[in-house]
């Protein structure tokens, strides 16, 4: 039962990572979703880590490479903020470790807008690196740009976490339920 229940996490965590593949908003991202869902459900860190970062990084290949090849002139095997997304995949598994005890309405919707909150101080602090005046005013201004994608990033790790939670409850409830019927 307990490697059932580990393929159906991997499974839900790596479907997620694919639908980064399909159309979808600016900003409107599983990365948190699978982060909260890993940390809570994988026992050891680093699995949640390796799993959710190795979906993560596949289909960043695809993206890179293939959807926005006409940005990336060779092949590139991380992108330009791959350092600050994995440090911000990491601090959102310490936050799902943390803060979610147990399932519920209330564990899920605090861990996704705190998530969504590190990513947007950890990856924006990472462009403020990377592009901007090394200053309070460029500081100032990397945040100021990204506000208007914090949105898409809050609705879609409240989406996300909330679809990976829900649909991982009622698979495995409804395979409790059938065992029970069994007997």
């Amino acid at each position: 039962m307990k490697n059932n229940k580990t393929l159906l996490i991997i499974g839900l965590i790596l479907i997620t990572a694919l639908s980064r593949l399909l159309p979808h908003p600016a900003n409107f991202a599983p990365l948190a979703g699978m982060a909260l869902f890993g940390g809570y459900y994988f026992e050891k860190k680093w699995h949640s880590f390796a799993v959710t970062a190795g979906s993560w990084w596949l289909t960043d290949l695809v993206l890179n490479n293939i959807v926005y090849k006409q940005w990336f002139p060779t092949f590139t095997w991380i992108s330009p903020s791959f350092i600050t997304v994995a440090i911000s995949l990491m601090a959102i598994i310490l936050i799902s470790k943390l803060l979610i005890k147990k399932i519920n309405f209330i564990s899920i919707i605090q861990a996704s807008i705190l998530s969504s909150v590190a990513f947007f101080v950890i990856t924006n602090f990472g462009t403020f690196l990377e592009l901007y005046p090394k200053n309070m005013n460029g500081l100032i201004a990397a945040y100021t740009a990204a506000i208007p994608f914090f949105k898409n990033t809050l609705v879609g790790d409240l989406v996300y976490s909330g679809l990976l939670f829900g649909i991982y409850h009622y698979v495995v409830s409804a395979k409790n339920a059938m065992v029970y019927i069994r007997k």
